[in-house]
């Protein structure tokens, strides 16, 4: 009994410590985002609709990605796919711009 006992805080603690760390990760992308909101006046961007447009696509990728690195199982791994494909897509575009 006192195993199971020892697991269920165990249990508890992780996803205490789980729900603290997607708390982190969700005020970053609050920070990180409104930060950029607040460079279209800092920076005099010419184009606001198009970088709004980018904000936008951006920011709800992020999130997404956060809530199902979060769910687990093959969210996770569904997670680093994107991941790995957007770093692809990036690279690609460097040379292909440069």
């Amino acid at each position: 009994m006192t195993t199971h006992s020892h697991i269920l805080q165990r249990t508890k603690a992780d996803t205490r410590q789980r729900a603290a760390l997607q708390n982190v990760m969700n005020l970053y992308g609050v920070l990180l985002f409104s930060g950029l909101l607040l460079s279209i006046f800092t920076h005099g961007i010419e184009d606001v609709s198009g970088f709004m447009s980018f904000l936008l696509i951006s920011g709800m990728l992020y999130f997404l990605l956060v809530t199902f690195y979060f769910k687990g199982g093959v969210w996770r791994s569904f997670v680093y796919a994107t991941t790995g494909v957007i770093g692809l897509i990036s690279i690609c575009t460097a040379f292909y711009l440069a």
